[in-house]
């Protein structure tokens, strides 16, 4: 990942790829198709109150090919407070 401190917050940018090969095990197993995977991130973050609570932001991506082919968005917002 790469991370950017900003003048006021923090920009961080992710990539992942996973791939996993199967195998069939048995005589009844059936042919399986390997699982490729792609995870993108975006995520920033910035302290308020004299650095007494941060705000954090992400947008998280994945699409996956392969025994199931899907595709995900997620996205958060979260406070942390400290006192």
């Amino acid at each position: 990942s790469l991370s950017r401190k900003l003048l006021r917050g923090t920009v961080d940018v992710g990539l992942a790829l996973n791939v996993a090969s199967y195998e069939a095990v048995g005589p009844t197993a059936g042919p399986l198709d390997d699982d490729n995977n792609v995870n993108f991130f975006v995520t920033y973050s910035r302290n308020f109150f004299l650095e007494r609570v941060n705000f954090v932001s992400t947008a998280f991506y994945s699409v996956n090919e392969g025994q199931s082919d899907w595709s995900q968005l997620q996205l958060s917002v979260a406070l942390n407070a400290q006192f």
